[in-house]
């Protein structure tokens, strides 16, 4: 597979996300020929590329998690790089669908609360992806000798600890102290825990009741982040927080908090249309607000009064669902007996919305729209149109290469027989000028001329202006494309 064929490759699996069909085949079929696609690669081509795709050598495989871990390790690495992290982070799970035999059992999970029940369970940070950590099981034993990859197990036993050595580059001391970590704040806890590596230090997390407890948000204080979560009643210690029979005698908006002895915790127990609990080390009751909810006894929306905490959260947590809630939206439709190409494809995807986002990012930013108060909506440019031109780059990338490397090979070539001209003159001053070459929009391919890159006008002082070469306008310019070499009106395009 060359670089080329990689970009094909891409560009095809990102264009069958934006136009969806029944099979693969139809793309170069007569019925539903797609031109993007059928006249840049062939089907046979496409096919045989899905087969040979790896990400990792076999022949060196130590772990299952191997022949996904290096594009993990690639996206994750890019991600530091462009972005620094939000001040306020939220940390969740997603699924990626899959009900295939092939996977290891200890990769595949069932969450019955999902809409994608059966799959892989990938943790995120934030809505801009930050890190992604792939969840490998809970209750594999992992000796203290074996190889593994750092940072990619979430759960790491230690019952078959046998010898005095080092595992992920940590002595059998600190796996113990590790499995210790996880007996106080559970397999769950540790995850954000790890997330923390590469989080700066005051940043608020947020997480949701299956990670959360107050061990963690003591632990927390004692790292110096700031944690605001949902919490479950076997997770709150000894705290005596009122039960579901005793709330509901009680009228909606009420709420009842409690704060630890070392003032490092605090738990809020509040009404809605069930009992909601929540613990923060940094977000407290006041001040309180007011929210419009749903009463189906008087059939009409109702003032709820509710605690600072309670807005706080809703506000900031819902980054990883907002995550797939894009994901859902265009994802790469194929199926493979591989498992682990439903991870890369998830991959690929994630690519595309955190470059999606930065996007908006720097449009908001350069127009202003933070400092208006004004918010850039989706549909300005929809992630649809986003990934849709992508793909067409992609699919165009290797003639667009051919065609500049011709392109330049002609302009060297022409500056060479300029410069030998010159020189000629110069040798005979009464030699007339030879014929120049006449501008005309036909002469330019339409590869290259509809291939939407770095056709940004110059403007060209003259004595007289030129006539524009778009067929639709009739006017004279002094505004030129130097891609293309012809002048074009910038003004009745």
């Amino acid at each position: 597979m060359t670089e080329y064929d990689f970009y094909c490759l891409l560009g095809f699996l990102y264009y069958s996300s934006t136009v969806p069909l029944p099979s693969k085949p139809d793309y170069w079929s007569n019925f539903s020929r797609q031109s993007f696609v059928a006249d840049n690669i062939t089907r046979d081509r496409i096919e045989y590329l899905l087969r040979i795709l790896h990400l990792h050598d076999n022949t060196i495989e130590t772990n299952k998690s191997d022949k996904v871990q290096p594009i993990l390790d690639f996206f994750i690495e890019r991600c530091k790089k462009i972005v620094d992290a939000e001040k306020n982070i939220s940390i969740d799970e997603q699924m990626i669908g899959y009900k295939g035999k092939t996977a290891p059992t200890s990769f595949k999970q069932y969450m019955p609360n999902k809409p994608t029940k059966r799959g892989f369970k990938v943790c995120g940070v934030s809505g801009f992806v930050y890190e992604v950590v792939l969840y490998r099981g809970s209750t594999k034993s992992v000796s203290c000798t074996s190889a593994t990859h750092p940072n990619t197990s979430l759960a790491r036993s230690t019952r078959t600890l046998t010898k005095v050595t080092t595992y992920n580059n940590e002595t059998c001391e600190q796996v113990s102290q590790r499995a210790q970590q996880i007996k106080d704040f559970g397999i769950s806890g540790m995850v954000v825990l790890d997330f923390l590596k590469n989080v700066p230090i005051g940043s608020s997390i947020f997480v949701n009741n299956f990670f959360s407890s107050v061990k963690l948000i003591k632990k927390m204080t004692e790292l110096g982040y700031g944690i605001t979560c949902t919490l479950r009643p076997n997770r709150v210690g000894n705290c005596p927080i009122p039960t579901e029979q005793q709330l509901k005698t009680k009228q909606r908006g009420y709420y009842k908090h409690f704060v630890s002895d070392d003032k490092q915790c605090m738990i809020v127990a509040w009404k809605d249309s069930k009992t909601v609990l929540l613990g923060s080390n940094h977000v407290g009751i006041e001040p309180t607000i007011t929210l419009s909810r749903w009463s189906k006894q008087s059939n009409s929306y109702v003032d709820v009064s509710a605690p600072q905490i309670i807005n706080q959260y809703s506000k900031h947590m819902g980054g990883v669902d907002t995550l797939d809630m894009l994901v859902s939206l265009h994802p790469i439709p194929f199926r493979s007996k591989k498992w682990y190409m439903r991870i890369i494809w998830r991959v690929f995807d994630l690519m595309i919305i955190n470059s999606w986002i930065l996007m908006n990012r720097i449009h908001d930013h350069g127009s202003g729209s933070a400092a208006t108060g004004s918010s850039h909506r989706h549909r300005d440019f929809r992630l649809f149109h986003f990934k849709g031109e992508i793909a067409k780059i992609l699919l165009q990338r290797p003639h667009i290469q051919q065609i500049q490397l011709h392109s330049s090979q002609l302009q060297n070539l022409g500056d060479r027989r300029r410069a030998r001209q010159s020189e000629d003159e110069s040798n005979d001053g009464n030699r007339p000028p030879s014929k120049k070459h006449r501008e005309m929009s036909s002469l330019v391919p339409e590869i290259l001329r509809y291939d939407g890159l770095n056709h940004l006008p110059e403007f060209v002082p003259a004595l007289n202006n030129s006539r524009c070469k778009n067929e639709k306008c009739n006017g004279k310019t002094y505004w030129k494309c130097p891609k293309c070499d012809i002048h074009l009106c910038i003004y009745n395009i």
